[in-house]
């Protein structure tokens, strides 16, 4: 079936809304987080070297603790 960019655009985003919803998006990270999260190996230096200089760094999202950390 043919959608045009309308109908793709709401079959998606209701599709991204309900694996929100549900927290299968989460699950899924959660139990296999090398397969959606790209690791920085140089991320703890860079983040200690902004402290380092003086500047302040914090941490916003909405995601649950254990998602996070």
């Amino acid at each position: 079936v043919a959608l045009n960019y309308e109908q793709l655009f709401n079959a998606v985003s209701k599709a991204l809304f309900k694996a929100h919803v549900e927290g299968r998006l989460k699950h899924d990270v959660m139990r296999e987080p090398e397969k959606y999260v790209e690791f920085d190996p140089n991320l703890p230096a860079t983040l200690l070297d902004q402290k380092n200089a003086g500047k302040k760094l914090a941490l916003i999202t909405n995601s649950d603790w254990e998602y996070t950390r």
